[in-house]
């Protein structure tokens, strides 16, 4: 079982550059990728994204992405158009006002935008072997501590069954207790209506036709089921988180149906810690991959 949240940063120095990749996962119901890059690293987007896909299944994943080439080619190129233009608008005024023609001013040109311009050349090739590999080790990272985070909320949603298999185990209990008081409630309730004796026969038909309505047999069998399902995906199933919240559904309507035909007050706060249980793991299930 691994947990949607978990952090990593990797860091690396060589002769030729200096990088750094920085992982945050979050919860979210499906899988998120950003990937923020230097401009001139857009290209490796995609392949970057798609390591990331194959290790992680679930969650939004924010990877931060700082290089930097340590002998970069630089090219400089002058804008000469622009100067050319400013030199003829410098002629011209210089004319209108009487003057004599001035050169350019060096400082002036260089504080104008665009008049110089750089390009620096990136070893691509270099910058994908690198990044690729230092991404791998960040993921590892990043799984690691998925894992160690998911242990923590394996044991307490453990916990949080054993909180469930209690109430169960109450409600087995309670059954025959159950039944009993009902069909002491039916005795009399029905010397009430006729105000006479009871035909035997005739109770034990409206008995057991009622006992099939009211009796929570079959519901304590689906729990004891549903429990163990929900078990075996926490233990077996190492990406279970959709899995959890549709099983909680299913033994949350058992809980609910017992609640409804009970009347002994053991079995109402079992009903009570079996719902407050589930809480718990649908709320703790949001945090698993």
């Amino acid at each position: 079982m691994k947990s949607m949240t978990a952090y990593a940063i990797v860091e690396k120095r060589t002769a030729k550059n200096t990088l750094s990749i920085e992982i945050k996962s979050y919860n979210s119901r499906y899988l998120d990728i950003s990937i923020i890059l230097p401009s001139f690293l857009n290209r490796l987007e995609t392949g970057l994204k798609y390591l990331v896909h194959k290790t992680i299944s679930r969650g939004k994943i924010e990877v931060f992405v700082r290089y930097k080439e340590m002998e970069p080619q630089i090219k400089v190129e002058i804008n000469e158009p622009m100067i050319s233009a400013y030199d003829e608008a410098f002629s011209a005024l210089a004319k209108k006002m009487g003057r004599k023609k001035e050169k350019l001013p060096m400082s002036f040109l260089l504080s104008l935008d665009s008049v110089l311009s750089n390009e620096k050349t990136i070893d691509i090739d270099l910058a994908k072997e690198s990044l690729e590999a230092v991404l791998q080790e960040a993921l590892e990272l990043c799984v690691a501590d998925k894992k160690r985070e998911g242990a923590h909320l394996q044991k307490e949603l453990l916990a949080q069954i054993s909180l469930l298999e209690e109430s169960v185990h109450i409600f087995e209990k309670n059954q025959k207790k159950m039944e009993a008081q009902l069909k002491q409630s039916i005795k009399e309730r029905y010397a009430e209506l006729v105000e006479s004796s009871i035909p035997e026969d005739k109770l034990m038909s409206e008995l057991a036709l009622l006992l099939m309505k009211y009796t929570i047999q079959e519901e304590i069998v689906r729990l004891k089921s549903h429990i163990e399902i929900l078990k075996k995906e926490m233990l077996e199933n190492s990406q279970p988180g959709k899995r959890i919240d549709f099983i909680c559904q299913e033994i949350q309507r058992e809980v609910n149906t017992i609640g409804s035909k009970n009347q002994i007050s053991e079995v109402s706060q079992s009903v009570v810690q079996a719902k407050e249980a589930l809480e718990n793991i649908r709320e703790q299930a949001k945090n698993i991959e």
